[in-house]
């Protein structure tokens, strides 16, 4: 077997990308495209993933750098319930503001073509996927 680990991992890397831009997609058809997003939680940390994000969603996005932002929202909400924060205002003071941007940048044509062509092959494998379970009950 030919493949490597490095080839493994982008694999893995690419899946999270091309999860998080179907996701996106959705998003923005219901609700409108937004300026810029927010990104934050264990795979933000990967400058690789949030670069693809930015190049495939087209859109401005902020990297928090406290990556653990969901954990961070249920300490304070505890607090909040316990009484250590008397009102979200004081919360708001202990939340940590630096971003790092990623910015839409222009790429050549073929790097995006081929980014939309290995997304594109990976929705069509996962439309694949879904249909294994109903071949299997016939």
């Amino acid at each position: 077997l030919a493949t490597k680990t490095k080839s493994i991992v982008r694999a893995v890397l690419e899946s999270q990308i091309f999860i998080s831009k179907h996701v996106l997609d959705l998003m923005f058809r219901f609700y409108g495209k937004p300026q810029s997003m927010r990104v934050d939680g264990g795979a933000s940390r990967s400058g690789f993933i949030v670069e693809h994000l930015v190049q495939l969603s087209r859109t401005n996005v902020e990297r928090s750098e406290c990556v653990e932002g969901s954990l961070m929202g249920a300490a304070f909400l505890a607090g909040l319930g316990v009484g250590v924060y008397g009102s979200f205002a004081d919360i708001k003071q202990h939340v940590p503001l630096q971003h790092t941007l990623f910015q839409t940048q222009n790429t050549s044509l073929e790097e995006d073509e081929n980014l939309f062509r290995l997304y594109n092959i990976w929705r069509e494998s996962a439309h694949r996927c879904t249909q294994w379970h109903a071949a299997a009950s016939r």
